[in-house]
């Protein structure tokens, strides 16, 4: 039971024995004088906010301040309920200019005034110098903390927020929106693998899972690390999210883990056999792990359904160049270079180009680079070089180095 509840519970305890004294006294001298100021109305206001009665309550409140407007107690009262609530802005106009408040007081107004303040920019100042001060009162509140920690974040202060939020895990490891929260601050500080270990961690179950996972992933990503990202995503995807695991296995091909991407494709044909995505991802992957046969086997029913489509044109002519059928790798080339002739600078001539000089020393199969000079290829051809997965010729080499 935190202080505040205590507080709250102490307060109602002293109103109650207060007015059964009322009563008592009211029988001994036969007659019924009125309770002080307000207190019916603060009385009622409370069993309703007990029975979660919130309208009601927010009305006995209301009369309870006009009744006894001088006394902080009622306002105190009524302004952590309507914090509670989320109605910050009469929280803090109920406690505003009020002078000599209690600890409790003091907590109120700077929760309330926090919550305000992520709403209205102007106030976060006033916001942070309020909890600050309310902290010295209570260092151990953990809504206060996690109240600052929040504000310090709307700053820019990332690094006092994660050392709070830090504190406050070390008496909650398992609270899954804290860890989700100090992940996110870890990220922010520029520390990532604390942060990627605790996204994992809040990734498993609960009510922050689905965030976890979601920044787990765009972290792997950010990271230039694909291949992680989509074993990441294998931890929690079922069969039937085949949106999902043809992202995940897009990842893995690009992080060079072939073969997991091969599986995971394979997972997303088996509920949806005729998946254009899907059946195009593997015939890739059948191509890039050397398993041409395969590849072109389920290529060429690809191309003929898409005769236009010039990464299915030149995968195929990879494969059948890589089995030794160079003269049908060859006619695949010339169709995929009609496609491109025109441009000979676009990034589709340079694919060609290099599909072609990919498959070998014979001229025969790289007569599409005689269209490029020596300066346009390793500007163009860069972002081309991880296409089919295999080393250019020791000629080509210098052009797929990063740039």
């Amino acid at each position: 039971m935190t202080q505040h509840t205590v507080n709250r519970l102490v307060l109602f305890a002293m109103v109650l024995v207060f007015a059964v004294f009322a009563a008592a006294e009211s029988i001994d001298n036969e007659q019924a004088p009125a309770l002080p100021d307000g207190l019916q109305s603060y009385l009622e206001a409370r069993i309703s906010e007990a029975n979660g009665s919130y309208r009601e309550a927010m009305d006995a409140y209301e009369r309870a301040v006009q009744q006894a407007p001088d006394v902080d107690e009622v306002r105190v009262a009524f302004a952590s309920f309507l914090v509670d609530i989320g109605m910050a802005e009469r929280a803090a106009q109920l406690l505003e200019g009020r002078q000599g408040l209690s600890d409790e007081g003091l907590r109120v107004r700077a929760l309330a005034l926090a919550q305000l303040s992520s709403r209205q920019s102007d106030l976060v100042e006033d916001a942070e110098a309020a909890l600050r001060a309310a902290i010295e009162g209570a260092t151990d509140d953990p809504n206060l903390l996690f109240a600052l920690a929040q504000t310090l974040v709307n700053q820019g202060e990332v690094v006092e927020a994660e050392q709070i939020i830090s504190g406050l895990r070390e008496d909650r490891p398992s609270n899954p929106r804290l860890t989700e929260m100090h992940a996110d601050l870890l990220r922010a500080a520029g520390r990532h693998d604390e942060a990627i270990a605790l996204y994992i961690q809040c990734s498993d179950d609960g009510p922050a899972a689905a965030s976890c996972r979601e920044n787990l992933v765009s972290l792997l990503i950010e990271l230039e690390r694909p291949g992680e990202a989509g074993e990441a995503m294998l931890q929690w995807l079922g069969d039937m999210d085949l949106d999902s695991l043809m992202q995940a296995a897009a990842l893995l091909w690009e992080g060079g883990r072939l073969q997991l991407s091969l599986e995971t494709v394979q997972r997303v044909l088996a509920k949806a056999p005729d998946s254009p995505p899907a059946l195009t991802l593997e015939a890739h992957l059948y191509s890039a792990l050397g398993r041409h046969d395969e590849a072109i086997d389920r290529l060429q029913k690809l191309v003929k359904k898409s005769p236009e489509d010039l990464d299915l044109i030149l995968a195929l002519a990879w494969s059948l160049g890589r089995t030794g059928d160079m003269e049908k790798a060859r006619r695949w080339l010339d169709r995929a270079w009609e496609q491109t002739q025109s441009d000979a600078g676009s990034k589709q001539a340079v694919r060609c180009a290099l599909t072609a000089a990919r498959l070998g020393p014979k001229r025969t199969l790289i007569a599409p680079l005689s269209g490029f000079s020596v300066t346009v290829l390793p500007s163009r051809v860069t972002s081309s070089c991880a296409v089919a997965g295999v080393a250019l010729p020791s000629t080509f080499e210098p052009t797929c180095k990063r740039t």
